[in-house]
């Protein structure tokens, strides 16, 4: 079987694609300012005049950027759910998305019946990269049939029934929702699946569980090939090493923004994760500065969705923190990709350096004792001396708690270059948001 769902489309010749991007911006940026009053306001209180739109160059630098808490400040105004950015009447909504609220109060998507169907190519083309092929069972840690989230709209059932799934099956037995465990893990058991959709913190908590009841997690839940996770970026430590966990082929890593609608997934090349070029412009910005950056710096990345018309979002700033790649992929595939380390708010400054979270996993991993590198930082101020954080190790291989602190701590210093102060928790005592590990826990917020 061809590694490419859509040849055409993921191989075009870059000078084509580009081409192709530039006329979907254009025209979304004119679309936004002639329907959206949101956009409108945005775009006359900065100046900006669509029709000046020649370039991406010109995009970029005359077309101003948003965030999240502009679309709350406007809700708040106007009392409108949508902060003023809907473009149809809300009675031809056919989806409401809620995001999961990780970095204050959930936004909303909407999509009307033909942008569901529209979603659904970019979704297959990333599923068939992801291995899904016709006949295979899916199980997902995440619950579809609610539509928590995006993932129902990408993986749901116009893609299952273009990958020839069996829908009915994977929508109503294979669907999981690992927050309630003991149904889950009876389910597990009996709906064999080859693939699955499982957040790392979702299945370390099933490593966890199995380990607790005596089980090997590749019997427990037989047969599996392939997953794909999604929520926190994965090291290639921690893939290898979940792996060899689960008895799997490959693990591919997933990257999304449910405001703008925005997925993006890795090959087997594992170099990055791929995006549809012709569906989403990405672009990088410092995110104190609001800088332009190029390929191979690392910054914020900014997000344009080139065809969602119910509820646009135009040079979003998803405060997650990455570094884009023009290149083509080893793969064949010709679209930009990104690597996603972590939310930009969850960056701390420590002693005058930028600490991230995803530079502590890494230094966390390298410890058998650790590698599951379940932790958050504590920001106590906005600039700190030392880095906190409450982190939990695999006690039945412990022998020394204190002295793997400060081996822990030997390295953050020697690497990271600042002092930091370790408390050993449970497991269950961590803060989390929903399935996810909160990396960076902000008690420097009012309330």
């Amino acid at each position: 079987m061809s590694e490419y769902w859509n040849p055409q489309m993921e191989t075009m010749k870059k000078v084509e694609l580009e081409e192709l991007r530039l006329k979907r911006i254009k025209a979304i940026v004119n679309y936004t300012y002639r329907n959206s009053q949101f956009y409108k306001e945005l775009y006359e209180d900065m100046g900006a005049n669509p029709e000046d739109v020649k370039t991406y160059d010109d995009f970029r630098n005359k077309i101003p950027l948003f965030r999240k808490d502009q679309i709350r400040d406007k809700r708040v105004e106007t009392g409108d759910p949508f902060g003023t950015m809907l473009t149809i009447p809300p009675d031809q909504i056919e989806r409401i998305h809620p995001s999961t609220g990780t970095t204050g109060a959930p936004t909303f998507t909407a999509l009307t019946a033909e942008e569901v169907h529209v979603a659904s190519e970019p979704g297959t083309r990333l599923a068939w990269m992801w291995k899904i092929r016709p006949g295979m069972r899916l199980l997902s840690a995440i619950h579809f049939v609610g539509f928590w989230h995006w993932w129902s709209t990408f993986l749901g059932v116009l893609t299952m029934n273009k990958l020839g799934l069996n829908t009915e099956l994977i929508a109503y037995n294979a669907y999981l929702h690992l927050f309630g465990f003991p149904t889950a893990r009876m389910s597990l058991g009996k709906f064999r699946g080859d693939w699955a959709l499982l957040p790392p913190d979702t299945a370390l908590a099933c490593i966890n569980e199995f380990a607790r009841m005596g089980k090997d997690p590749k019997d427990a839940i037989p047969g599996l090939k392939y997953v794909t996770s999604a929520g926190e970026a994965i090291s290639p430590k921690h893939r290898r090493y979940l792996m060899e966990k689960f008895g799997l082929l490959d693990w591919f890593d997933a990257w999304g923004c449910s405001d703008p609608f925005t997925l993006a997934g890795e090959c087997y090349v594992h170099d990055g994760l791929h995006t549809c070029s012709d569906y989403w412009s990405l672009e990088l910005i410092d995110a104190e500065t609001e800088e332009l950056l190029g390929p191979g710096e690392k910054g914020e990345i900014v997000v344009t969705n080139l065809w969602m018309r119910a509820l646009p979002f135009v040079r979003f700033g998803t405060e997650d923190f990455g570094e884009q790649i023009d290149e083509t992929c080893k793969c064949g595939r010709t679209h930009h990709r990104v690597k996603v380390f972590d939310r930009a708010s969850w960056v701390v400054n420590v002693a005058g350096k930028k600490i991230s979270p995803f530079a502590l996993r890494l230094i966390m991993e390298r410890h058998p004792e650790t590698e599951e590198a379940s932790f958050n930082i504590i920001k106590y101020a906005k600039k700190m001396d030392t880095l906190k954080i409450k982190a939990s190790y695999k006690e039945s291989i412990t022998k020394d708690p204190e002295e793997l602190k400060k081996r822990i701590a030997g390295e953050i210093k020697s690497e990271l270059g600042v002092e930091a102060e370790i408390e050993w928790v449970p497991y269950e005592q961590l803060h989390k948001t929903l399935h996810k590990i909160t990396r960076m826990v902000d008690l420097t917020k009012e309330g």
